[in-house]
């Protein structure tokens, strides 16, 4: 598990203990300036962001979205 990062908020949609041993829905809430730290998951999950903007890091890549 990631700390929430800064200015953020997370809360866990879907996982684990919903029946997806590999898969992982959250829901983040960050505030300008937020975001989380570098790091890698055991499982497949997705970036979609609702508003504003946001950089997500794949490998050595960052793509904005």
């Amino acid at each position: 598990s990631v700390p929430a990062g800064t200015a953020t908020e997370t809360q866990v949609l879907l996982g684990p203990d919903d029946g997806a041993p590999h898969f992982a829905m959250r829901r983040f809430i960050m505030g300008a300036g937020g975001g989380m730290p570098r790091h890698t998951n055991a499982v497949e999950h997705e970036q979609y962001v609702l508003r504003g903007r946001a950089r997500v890091g794949i490998g050595e890549d960052v793509h904005e979205v």
